[in-house]
């Protein structure tokens, strides 16, 4: 049995699945298999990874367009490695990521998801990165997804406790997947090293996905499930908040601070206490709010007020992409 299953869903991704595939059996650590599922593509996909001369390759080809969901379920089923390594189909593993993320998890056996820094492609942007402390890490994780699934490393508990990937969050499959998994107690942890080029999908084409999929409603049906507090709360404003960067306006202003102060009351309930990583990411969001309602430099005055530990926090571990 290899040490680590590679898993990469694929379809009609015949311009770049043999660089993905090549990119794992090029890796320092060498003890892994690839597994590709072709998700019943209409192009040259599986003729391309067939052409790959290596042992370690599995290819497995679906006769019909199932979806991203059922391709990762798929190949969840399919592997009793101890650990599993994704990657989308167009993006490339960089040098020494399965080596690093391989010892992390030998060294760390409370952690359970593992990710690790990105590059960007096609993209003016050109790397994400965000910092290790865990606790911060998944308290973000309740306002919005940090990792990029091609970045994930996880002990291979899936198919023993029967969690998998849920086809009615297509293309917001691994973010329910993340907090159904935290909700069962798993544990999560971010390793400082770019592991990952990311194929950074245009605007327009982010646009079209986002339309076809209902990703904006898909979001809400996660945060209403995640913040059970807020039932019966219009989050629209919420979330165009967590991922935009715009003027809020007073009616928006209200509404995003009871939400942030409900889900302050609902971290707390869950063992009396906040931890500090929960107080920073909620002071990063009031921030947020102050900037984007008052301007700058209030916000910055309202910030001198707080706590400076939970300040530096906030600083050094909040997600950046540049």
């Amino acid at each position: 049995m290899p040490e680590i299953s590679v898993l990469i869903p694929a379809y009609n991704a015949e311009k770049t699945i043999v660089s993905a595939v090549w990119s794992a059996l090029n890796q320092s650590f060498k003890d892994i298999e690839v597994l590709v599922y072709v998700d019943g593509s209409t192009d040259k996909t599986s003729e391309n990874v067939q052409g790959i001369n290596d042992a370690r390759v599995q290819l497995f080809q679906g006769k019909e367009h199932c979806g991203i969901s059922y391709s990762r379920n798929f190949l969840l089923k399919n592997t009793s490695a101890p650990y599993i390594a994704w990657l989308d189909a167009d993006d490339i593993m960089l040098p020494g990521r399965l080596s690093a993320q391989h010892g992390f998890l030998e060294n760390h056996h409370d952690v359970d998801f593992l990710g690790c820094r990105a590059l960007l492609r096609n993209s003016n942007l050109t790397a994400v990165s965000m910092g290790t402390d865990r606790s911060f890490l998944e308290a973000f994780l309740l306002f919005r997804n940090p990792f990029i699934q091609s970045s994930i490393m996880a002990k291979n508990f899936f198919s023993k406790e029967n969690l998998f990937f849920d086809s009615a969050f297509d293309y917001t499959e691994d973010y329910d997947l993340y907090l159904r998994c935290l909700e069962k107690g798993k544990r999560f942890a971010m390793l400082p090293f770019y592991g990952v080029s990311y194929n950074m999908p245009g605007e327009t084409v982010w646009k079209e996905k986002s339309n076809v999929h209902g990703l904006d409603e898909k979001l809400e049906r996660l945060m209403l499930r995640v913040h059970k507090e807020t039932e019966g709360v219009d989050v629209r404003p919420v979330l165009a908040f967590i991922r935009e960067n715009n003027r809020i306006d007073k009616p928006g202003y209200d509404v995003i601070k009871r939400f942030l102060a409900s889900a302050r009351q609902q971290m707390c309930r869950k063992d009396g206490k906040i931890s500090r990583g929960e107080k920073a990411v909620l002071l990063l969001y009031r921030f947020r709010l102050e900037r984007n309602h008052r301007g700058i430099v209030p916000a910055f005055l309202w910030l001198l007020l707080q706590n400076p530990f939970t300040v530096r926090a906030m600083f050094v571990n909040r997600l950046r992409v540049r």
